[in-house]
């Protein structure tokens, strides 16, 4: 393999005493052992720190007040020495070889960002359930995405044990947003590495992904939580802050779009205007405008199913023409798969009556 960096592994627990322990043992039982594993515990409340304690010298324990995901993330990276770093979730399960893959994929093109995977998901009991994150169907992408990144910072990616980071783009990225980020910071890792070097995919399984009902996969809802919606658009809007600053200091001859489309802060932004305009946090914002705009960019965007793309953009005019109460069901059924099979219908229902 030639050079052998250090990668550090940063596990971020909070109450999971009965997983943390197969996580970190994951970690340490890598075929690449140039590692050290950090694990931070954000104030578990639980018997995690007497799990991370009987781990030993073999780790290095970050015990920390409660403060969230990116405060945790934080915290690990601080005291991080790798070249190359990962965040694994601790109730997550990394494969033997993962990292040795991982290395050799940094070291396939020069200025690598970021290498991602795809997770296979496991239940409570670590018993593998079939299900493959992202889908198999969806094509995960490799190269230099800066100039993509720069009308939209959307591309697939897997959740944060499914992707892992070199220090050095991380350093333009962190500290994360702590407030904003206490869920879903991956979110942010990943909107603003595409912008810091080439992505490489590996079109294969690098950990089990645990879908037990605490996490945000496991938490089954049926209807859009608007408050979760402005929360989303919190994240967009944090993210969109910290690309336009990365673009001024690396690349002040481009211009960067806070306002380019992207589907789901468009998505989010309409449900929010259309269901309850009086707390929409973008008093500026037109539905006409928006619905418009997500109604292109939804037959524009690539699918690899194309019905799915008409779908959606019939979805944005049905939710510009459609009564509150209609538009409400209309959001809950494109939101939540387990009703998604409603949703031709239910379209075609709005167009009949509107028409």
């Amino acid at each position: 393999m030639g050079y052998r960096p250090l990668v550090t592994i940063i596990i971020n627990n909070y109450n999971y005493e009965k997983f943390i322990g197969e996580t970190i043992q994951s970690a340490l039982n890598q075929t690449y052992q140039l590692i050290e594993v950090i694990v931070v515990d954000d104030g578990s409340t639980d018997r995690s720190s007497e799990v991370i304690a009987s781990f030993k010298d073999r780790i290095m324990p970050v015990l920390k007040p409660n403060g969230g995901q990116a405060s945790a993330m934080n915290a690990g990276f601080t005291v991080a020495n790798g070249e190359i770093i990962m965040f694994l979730d601790s109730d997550d399960v990394l494969l033997p070889d993962t990292i040795e893959r991982v290395v050799a994929a940094f070291q396939s093109m020069p200025n690598v960002a970021k290498v991602q995977y795809r997770l296979q998901t496991i239940d409570q009991n670590s018993k593998l359930t079939g299900e493959i994150i992202p889908a198999k169907r969806w094509a995960m992408p490799t190269g230099d995405l800066r100039q993509k990144a720069l009308k939209s910072s959307s591309y697939i990616s897997p959740p944060t044990s499914g992707t892992v980071f070199s220090a050095a783009a991380l350093r333009h990225i962190l500290p994360i947003p702590e407030k904003t980020f206490r869920i879903s910071a991956d979110m942010y890792l990943n909107g603003l590495s595409v912008l810091l070097g080439s992505i490489v995919s590996l079109d294969e399984v690098g950990a089990y992904y645990r879908v037990h009902g605490k996490n945000n996969i496991g938490n089954v809802r049926s209807a859009v939580d608007l408050v979760d919606m402005r929360n989303f658009l919190a994240k967009v809007d944090a993210i969109h802050i910290k690309s336009k600053e990365i673009v001024n200091q690396l690349y002040p001859e481009l211009i960067y779009d806070p306002e380019q489309d992207h589907g789901a802060s468009l998505t989010a932004r309409i449900i929010s205007l259309k269901l309850d305009s009086a707390n929409h946090p973008y008093p500026k914002d037109n539905l006409i405008s928006l619905c418009t705009r997500g109604f292109l960019h939804a037959l524009t965007t690539s699918q690899p199913r194309k019905h799915v793309s008409v779908l959606t953009a019939f979805w944005h005019l049905a939710m510009l023409l459609a009564p509150k109460q209609t538009a409400k069901s209309l959001a809950d059924n494109l939101i939540y798969a387990e009703s998604r099979g409603l949703l031709i219908n239910k379209l075609r229902r709005v167009i009949q009556m509107i028409g």
